[in-house]
């Protein structure tokens, strides 16, 4: 039995990182057992305490200081004009906020004039056609940090701050022709994109007529559909008049099996064959 520390158990922790202040310092844990009566004792204390880094003295390669958090020098983001050459403009300031009329603090804390704001890019095409039920999403890249204001309809269903990029995904798509739209604003403006986002519903007559919306002959139709008449606008219109017009005739083919067939054979078929020369 030992009176005094067991040399052959005595170790030490590995080294921590710890915040005191600004600073980050380390140290390890001293480990001294001792045996006394038959009971073995961890005389714990800590040993070794050594200073790693000043926080606030540390500067980021875009002249922002570094701040002690969790036991870590990190980036704090805010703009030091005293020690990281920094503009005094945007002392204190975190990067891409305004640091003047018309101007903002840069990636490397610098006071520079603002572009004009500027959709950069936008995806998918307008118009958009899309099925009942169809998930879709809208995408916008933006030359400066903005706020989006995601609208249907002019009802805002989304907001984005700060953004050079951003998107919107609708996943329960209803008939109807909906205006989509992105407007971006800053400081230094405003700008919108709109998409005229077009959801229809499977072919009634042509459903009905074959009792299933899944018939290769249906994809006929709806690809001439997709591709020829919602391109342009007196396509649309037709659509939109068949759209409102058929359900109550497809509800009367659906219950006469006899008709069904007669439509199929001498007003659907006809109708395939031709679309199939476009599509």
């Amino acid at each position: 039995m030992y009176i005094h520390s067991n040399r052959h158990t005595d170790y030490y922790d590995d080294w921590v990182n710890y915040c005191k202040g600004d600073s980050v310092w380390k140290h390890r844990l001293f480990h001294n057992f001792s045996c006394d009566g038959g009971s073995c004792t961890d005389h714990v204390s800590w040993v070794d305490d050594q200073l790693v880094e000043n926080c606030s003295t540390q500067c980021t390669a875009n002249n922002t200081v570094k701040k002690c958090y969790d036991g870590n020098c990190t980036d704090a983001g805010i703009c030091n004009s005293s020690i990281c050459g920094a503009d005094v403009a945007c002392d204190g300031k975190k990067l891409w906020v305004s640091c003047g009329a018309g101007r903002i603090c840069n990636s490397t804390c610098n006071c520079v004039a603002l572009a004009p704001l500027e959709i950069t890019a936008y995806a998918p095409e307008s118009a958009v056609n899309d099925s009942r039920g169809a998930t879709r999403t809208f995408n916008i890249s933006i030359n400066q940090a903005a706020n989006v204001s995601w609208q249907i309809n002019g009802s805002v269903v989304q907001t984005d701050k700060s953004v050079t990029a951003a998107s919107y995904t609708n996943t329960s798509a209803e008939i109807g022709t909906w205006n989509v739209s992105a407007i971006v604003s800053t400081a230094n403006g405003t700008g919108m994109q709109t998409w005229e986002w077009t959801v229809t519903s499977p072919c009634f007559i042509a459903t009905a007529a074959y009792g299933t919306p899944m018939h290769e002959d249906i994809d006929v139709l709806r690809d001439f559909r997709d591709e020829y008449l919602m391109s342009n606008p007196p396509g649309r219109a037709m659509v939109k008049i068949y759209y409102t017009t058929s359900p109550p005739i497809a509800d009367v083919i659906r219950a006469n099996e006899c008709l069904g067939t007669a439509v199929r054979s001498g007003f659907v078929k006809p109708l395939v064959h031709i679309s199939r020369v476009f599509v």
